[in-house]
């Protein structure tokens, strides 16, 4: 009996530790629910139905978070675009063994890895490009989730009350 009850455990264990990043979507797309669930209420007592009230809330909250993403990448696009401009002096910098980027580079050998990865076959460029697209699409996917998930709580409180 003792036994049964450690591999149920250690079952239940291992279940919900795969589950684990599953569970922290529900948990994030509940908290969402929960903040913008008093907005869709307050429009709901102003006598709008319901589902306009949630399709207003998730459109107000959606035009805000992109226009915030959108206001992020030009400062983001110019500094990308700066660093660009500086890497020669960088690179420079990195040849002057009494600047801290020369001592880094003593230390780390960057200059050396970074021209092995640029001047390498492209697999591990392609790679590492590779597995940032995937990080991306990713991050995507659990947003994409995370926002059918909110809907789905705003939603479903209705039918509780």
């Amino acid at each position: 009996m003792a036994s049964a009850g450690v591999a149920v455990t250690y079952g239940a264990v291992r279940v919900l530790g795969s589950m684990s990043g599953v569970l922290v979507l529900i948990g994030v797309a509940f908290f969402f629910a929960l903040g913008l669930e008093p907005a869709a209420s307050w429009l709901v007592n102003r006598k709008l139905p319901r589902w306009l009230a949630v399709t207003l809330v998730v459109l107000v909250t959606f035009t805000l978070v992109a226009g915030s993403v959108a206001a992020a990448i030009p400062p983001l696009a110019e500094q990308a675009r700066q660093f660009v401009e500086q890497a020669p002096h960088y690179l420079q910098q990195a040849k002057d063994h009494s600047s801290v980027i020369g001592r880094l580079n003593d230390r780390f050998h960057l200059h050396q890895r970074i021209t092995d990865t640029l001047n390498g076959s492209g697999g591990p460029a392609f790679a590492g490009l590779l597995k940032a697209g995937s990080a991306v699409f990713g991050a995507l996917a659990q947003l994409g989730v995370v926002a059918v998930l909110t809907v789905y709580f705003i939603v479903v409180r209705q039918r509780h009350h």
